[in-house]
């Protein structure tokens, strides 16, 4: 699963194409068949000098399942996830200077954070 956010509004859209084909500008002889893959583009609707796009990902199998649950602070996205590997939280900024998450905001610099990131034994800042 992936999810989403931006300061602005995002237009999602996929295919099973390669934007050139996979062989083009090979030497015949060392062509391969390959499967077409999933491509997904993300792109802001309004066009933007800068734009911050956010994106959580969650892979998991069928040998382990997690538990995830999405959270959310002003200008930020974030996920904690549950397994047999313990409890873990992270957080992506997709607001230039929104403040921290309650839980990081006494974490020195956490005002200039873009990422953050905790587990039972520590608290980690990211710029």
């Amino acid at each position: 699963s992936i999810w989403f956010e931006s300061s602005q509004d995002l237009v999602l859209s996929q295919t099973d194409q390669f934007d050139i084909p996979y062989n083009e500008g090979i030497p015949e002889e060392f062509h391969i068949e390959v499967e077409n893959h999933w491509h997904m583009t993300a792109e802001t609707v309004d066009q933007a000098a800068r734009s911050r796009i956010a994106a959580l990902m969650v892979v998991d199998t069928m040998k382990e399942r997690m538990k995830i649950d999405l959270l959310n602070a002003e200008g930020w996205m974030g996920m904690r996830a549950r397994g047999s590997f313990g409890r873990l939280e992270g957080w992506i900024q997709f607001e230039p200077g929104s403040p921290a998450p309650d839980a990081y905001r006494d974490t020195p610099a956490a005002a200039e954070a873009i990422m953050c990131a905790k587990d039972p034994e520590a608290v980690m800042i990211f710029y």
